[in-house]
């Protein structure tokens, strides 16, 4: 039996171009075909059909649950699907699409609702070690990421194009280029062919995610660093929020969400962000106290059920012990003020 996957999204020097579609190319992959699947336990050289084998395994609560990759940008990969319903939620409010379009991306994003907690969704392999997956001969440029027709396929994720070195720094792939490539992927996935259009998709959303997205660094010595990525959603959303330390990707966001609070004690309609940064990390023996702050404008309802808007400051304090081979982070504050 022949297992049909579609390319797809094209990554080219990670351009901001969203005109140039890709070429649509579809081929068979031979279910006896090797490929290396990656994970946080290093790599290891399977057939396709056992990759396929395993992964309904452990849907059905067998087996080990493989191609969770350890990275930092893997582990982005993965938050972006999370996130991706309230992304494109987001691009249809801000009327970045309508019409027939926002139909289609809305049912991409329930396909993406259903996906977001498998975490065998995405297979990260390399594309060096595994020709003909992500490229073609016929082709000069390769591919990000390839999937099926179907919701149960997997979407195989270029390991390869998640990192790059930048002024002899290592680079991960930018957040809205993954959401791009997801919502081209999971169009694949409910059925739909045109690379083009779904192309086009995805770079709406990524217009949208590009024009809130914020990103700020601190490094913490000579060998560490701390990096905070925030999006804000606006209508009756509120912002994500993404820390990352060294390569470890922190959850906090629901801590922050808990603390957004308006001054009624109401919750807030909806939360924007500005004046993101980090001020001065104070060393004490490898214990960094690292301190994040920014601007917030809240949005709440009165007892009288009008919309006011309160203007506050957002504090927190990490301290990040950087003595051991791992990294442990201490959330010791976290708070609106004012």
């Amino acid at each position: 039996m022949k297992i049909w996957f579609i390319i797809g999204v094209l990554l080219a020097g990670w351009s901001q171009a969203e005109e140039k579609p890709p070429v649509v190319v579809t081929r068979p992959i031979d279910p006896k075909e090797l490929v290396q699947v990656c994970g946080k336990n290093g790599c290891r050289s399977m057939p396709v059909a056992e990759v396929l084998r395993e992964i309904q395994r452990a849907r059905s609560g067998g087996g080990d649950v493989i191609g969770n990759g350890g990275g930092l940008a893997e582990q982005n990969f993965t938050y972006a699907l999370t996130q991706l319903p309230d992304f494109i939620s987001e691009a249809i409010k801000e009327g970045m699409v309508k019409g027939v379009d926002a139909e289609v991306l809305r049912k991409i994003g329930q396909q993406a609702r259903l996906e977001a907690e498998k975490a065998d969704k995405l297979i990260f392999v390399s594309g060096k070690n595994n020709r003909g997956i992500f490229d073609q001969d016929s082709e000069m440029e390769t591919r990000l990421a390839t999937t099926g027709l179907s919701p149960e396929a997997p979407i195989f994720v270029n390991l390869d194009l998640l990192y790059r070195k930048v002024d002899g720094e290592m680079e991960m792939l930018p957040l809205p280029i993954m959401v791009a490539s997801l919502v081209h992927e999971l169009g694949h996935n409910i059925g739909m062919t045109d690379h083009s259009y779904l192309d086009f998709l995805g770079a709406r959303v990524r217009r949208m995610i590009e024009r809130e997205y914020n990103r700020v660094a601190r490094q913490l010595g000579q060998e560490h660093r701390a990096e905070m990525v925030s999006i804000n959603l606006g209508g009756e959303a509120l912002p994500r929020l993404s820390l990352m330390v060294n390569e470890t990707l922190v959850p906090f966001e629901q801590e922050f969400h808990k603390v957004l609070t308006c001054r009624n004690g109401s919750v807030p309609r909806s939360v924007r962000m500005s004046n993101q940064h980090w001020e001065k990390p104070v060393d004490f023996d490898g214990h960094w106290v690292t301190p994040y702050r920014a601007w917030l404008v809240l949005t709440c309802v009165t007892t009288h059920n009008r919309l006011v808007q309160e203007e506050r400051d957002f504090v927190m304090d990490l301290v990040i012990d950087v003595t051991g081979v791992e990294s442990k982070i201490q959330l010791v504050q976290i708070a609106v003020e004012n």
